[in-house]
């Protein structure tokens, strides 16, 4: 469930826009068009609609509110202008909150619907217009070049309005009206001044326990008369403006339509004083006002709403210093949180490198947060440290203290990838020198935010065939397969992505870093697996591959165009190369993903040939496939004949 807290920073974001703009519009009063008095509230509009990322601060204030009330914490970022409810049952206070506002929306808008059911079964009974009066009405409109409208007589009505939006209809007094009351009322309908009546009811509902809205909504519903009565004065001139204040000033005490779907030019006595103090001072404003009116409306809604991502409370209340900072820390734990897959394993990897469980809870499923605080609280009590234990012991060392391999796309925002660390290793029984473990994780989004699940517990390899790019044969890679007479042939793939901004290498989480680079390593093998007699008539294999369907490998090409060593150095060199490897050792690669390795045998050879690989750095591009859909391979025996094979993906090792 979305609780009460959502709402509650919407509408404090919302508020004090509201206020600034009351502020600025009483400081240009008498200094700017009605126009732009009515348009500038396009950025209060913007912010109702629009949901708030909040700061840190207001984040974080609203967490420690939520642990006070409810003893249980989550995160609360607006999603969406309007709180959501799964109406599970309540079982805090902030969700009996939540559902007593929920029960206020409804009832406003219940409110809103009757009553304008009500005034449309009304206005469906009214009689229609006169033929006489139809055509003054329609003199009227034509004079000022306005659009006329069916109409209708209500008995008992003292100010005329337009109810409707698909289909307006005017509805007049049973005395015809003044030529400029109708002329204010065909204004509305020209400039369809109905539809904010709809959307200040939907924002009335919403915010229906917000009095300072309610206030604004009333200005909002205020300048929209205001402006329509200078549309209005443009049209008339001299004595005409004079008497249309004095119009104005005889529907001060006069009831008007106050329902949704409506427009009228009677507001209300209080309304209609500040109308007739526009009125006075109405003024054709110069051209130039209108780039004015657009800078001053610019620079109000860069300042008013910039969106801060909610991302830091303050540092020192991560650290947890004794029992009771420990609620305080997982609070401001949640005003930070992961902006990308990427972001979210590299704080996962900060915390298993640091054994630190408030970079855990950052990268974690709300669902987890639970238990990490307990088993910190746990270990206080006890003085057990580290509070919060990973399970290894890595060494963090530079340039990457760890390594995420073969990170793919399993769903709609979710991935799955493998993160491998270096741990402290030594036994000198093992001619292997290092130790690496490595986990596979899962990355999915939970609501706003990336976190990690572990997939499996870690699994530790002791190995010597870790490079410095942490390109590792002992680490998982994509299996490609295929048989070819007495030989399985193998391709292996393993994908590595590098960090932006070196997040990898600093002690904190950089929570909106992202993929940059990925390192495309491959291996060969192939398995004997004929008989022994014939193995030992073996004694030379060449194995080349290509991920091209339509090519073999790129030393075949050179063995079967002798003329492509004329045109480039690199081919050149290696057909020279290939002539001194007819019956020894060769391996070479391309970036294309091509490769040729050859293997002179012993007598009692391995059964499994390993034919080592290459690799290249490519860029990351986020949906792209790093793999391929087949791989070609050859492998030629004892330079005198081939087998050939098409190898696909079977599995990951």
């Amino acid at each position: 469930m979305h609780d009460i807290f959502e709402f509650l920073i919407q509408t404090v974001h919302v508020s004090l826009t509201g206020a600034f703009i009351l502020i600025v519009k009483r400081l240009f009063r008498d200094k700017l068009p009605p126009v732009w008095q009515l348009g500038i509230w396009s950025i209060l509009a913007f912010s109702l609609v629009v949901p708030y990322s909040a700061s840190g601060n207001i984040l974080f204030l609203s967490e420690i509110v939520k642990t006070a009330i409810s003893g249980e914490i989550t995160v609360s970022r607006p999603s969406f202008f309007f709180p959501v409810t799964d109406f599970s049952a309540p079982d805090s206070i902030s969700d009996i909150l939540f559902f007593i506002y929920i029960a206020g929306v409804i009832i406003f808008l219940l409110r809103y619907l009757i009553s304008y059911l009500r005034l449309k079964i009304i206005t469906a009974k009214c009689i229609p217009l006169e033929q006489e009066k139809q055509e003054k009405l329609n003199s009227i409109s034509q004079k000022y070049k306005l659009r006329s409208c069916k109409a209708a007589t209500m008995n008992g009505l003292s100010s005329p309005f337009v109810f409707g939006f698909l289909r307006p209809v005017l509805i007049l007094p049973e005395e015809f009206p003044d030529e400029k009351i109708i002329l204010h009322e065909l204004l509305h309908l020209k400039y369809k001044d109905v539809l904010w009546g709809f959307a200040i009811a939907l924002f009335r509902s919403i915010h229906w326990c917000n009095p300072f809205l309610w206030y604004c909504f009333n200005k909002i519903n205020n300048d929209i008369e205001e402006l329509c009565d200078s549309r209005a004065l443009s049209l008339l001139e001299g004595e005409g403006r004079r008497e249309y204040g004095n119009l104005l000033l005889s529907m001060a005490n006069e009831k008007y339509a106050s329902c949704i779907g409506t427009t009228s030019i009677a507001n209300g006595g209080k309304n209609i004083s500040s109308r007739i103090e526009t009125i006075v001072r109405f003024k054709h404003y110069p051209q130039n006002n209108s780039l004015i009116c657009i800078c001053i409306t610019l620079i109000l809604a860069s300042f008013l709403l910039i969106n801060v991502n909610a991302s830091s409370a303050p540092d020192s209340y991560l650290k947890i210093t004794d029992i009771n900072s420990v609620d305080r820390a997982f609070a401001a734990s949640r005003s930070y949180f992961c902006t990308t897959p990427a972001a979210a394993l590299d704080t996962y990897a900060k915390a298993v490198i640091q054994n630190n469980g408030i970079y855990r809870a950052i990268s974690a499923p709300l669902s987890m947060h639970g238990s990490i605080k307990n088993t910190i609280k746990e270990n206080l009590k006890e003085n057990n440290f580290p509070l919060w234990d990973s399970g290894v012991n890595v060494i963090p060392v530079t340039p990457a203290p760890y390594c995420i391999y073969n990170f793919e796309e399993t769903g709609k925002d979710e991935y799955s990838a493998y993160l491998a660390f270096r741990v402290q290793f030594y036994d000198p029984d093992e001619e292997a020198n290092q130790k690496i473990v490595y986990q596979k994780l899962k990355i999915s989004k939970e609501d706003f935010r990336w976190v990690v699940t572990e997939g499996s517990g870690f699994t530790e390899k002791i190995t010597d065939k870790v490079l410095n790019n942490w390109r590792c044969e002992d680490l998982p890679t994509y299996v490609y397969r295929a048989k070819a007479e007495d030989f399985d042939l193998e391709r292996h793939y393993q994908l590595s992505f590098s960090l932006k901004n070196g997040a990898s290498n600093t002690d904190a989480p950089l929570l909106k870093a992202d993929f940059y680079e990925v390192t495309v390593n491959t291996f060969s093998r192939c398995v004997y697996t004929g008989p022994e007699e014939k193995k030992s008539e073996i004694h030379h294999l060449r194995f080349s591959c290509s991920t091209e369907a339509s090519r073999p490998g790129i030393i075949d090409r050179i063995i079967t165009d002798p003329t492509l060593a004329e045109k480039s150095e690199t081919f050149k060199n290696m057909s020279e190369a290939l002539k001194e490897a007819q019956g020894g050792n060769f391996s070479s690669n391309s970036s294309d993903g091509s490769s040729f390795s050859a293997h002179a045998l012993s007598e009692n050879w391995n059964n499994i040939q390993s034919f080592g690989g290459g690799g290249h750095t490519t860029e990351y591009k986020k949906g792209r496939n790093y793999l391929p859909e087949i791989i070609n391979a050859e492998l030629r025996i004892n330079n005198e004949y081939s087998v050939k094979a098409v190898l696909e993906r079977v599995d990951e090792k």
